[in-house]
């Protein structure tokens, strides 16, 4: 099993660095909305085809975003300002027939996998910190990570029962709800198994321009 795996590895690392760079976060702008901080930004390359086509046969994915404003203080040390975060679930509800998009603030189907993309991987003008907390004479920064988690830890135990040996074959299609998934996730062997094809978490993140904030405007100092 393990000289299987580590054909698996070599032959998939190969390939590791191109599929990584597809995928990234990227900020488009900072600006000041009403009274507060915001940022627009999209996911690139997140909702690949493998993905998509394991919501199509059932199975659920979820992605955690988490938006950090950074200040640089006058050492070298950075100071986080404050953190926000976004939670989606989507999956495919095969008695409507229809993709369900759920956020804490709503529920919503649809048949169009260009809406899942861009409800799951498109952000504009999302509230950061109240203009009246910044400080003029501090650069701030963004750090944007997402975190998509395909499978759940229901999934990953029937996988590691397979590479044990326990179970002689494993059913992918059975896609349960991933809301602890990292939870039980011991075995290195596993989780790099994981990784490398494809069926593990995605970590990505991306950061902003420094800016200042000065009379209610956005100055980017790069």
């Amino acid at each position: 099993m393990k000289k299987f795996l580590s054909l698996i590895i070599l032959f998939h690392l190969a390939f590791v660095s191109l599929d990584a760079a597809e995928r990234r976060v990227v900020v488009d702008s900072v600006n000041i909305h009403g009274s507060y901080l915001a940022v627009d930004f999209r996911g690139e390359g997140i909702l690949e085809d493998k993905i998509t086509e394991g919501l199509r046969k059932g199975r659920t994915s979820t992605l955690e975003y988490k938006i950090q404003l950074w200040g640089k203080t006058n050492g070298l040390l950075n100071r986080l300002i404050t953190e926000k975060e976004i939670r989606i679930k989507t999956f495919y509800d095969f008695w409507e027939e229809k993709f369900v998009i759920l956020t804490p603030d709503e529920q919503r189907l649809t048949r169009s996998m260009k809406t899942v993309r861009k409800r799951c991987t498109e952000f504009t003008n999302f509230r950061i910190a109240s203009v009246k907390d910044m400080n003029e004479d501090m650069t701030y920064f963004l750090i944007i990570e997402v975190i998509l988690r395909p499978l759940s830890v229901e999934n990953y135990e029937e996988i590691r029962k397979w590479l044990s040996g326990e179970v002689k074959d494993i059913d992918l299609k059975e896609m349960s709800d991933p809301e602890k998934q990292e939870t039980g996730l011991k075995n290195s062997l596993l989780r790099t198994f994981m990784t490398i094809t494809g069926f593990g978490d995605r970590v990505i993140k991306g950061e902003s321009k420094k800016f200042l904030v000065k009379e209610n405007k956005i100055e980017y100092t790069q």
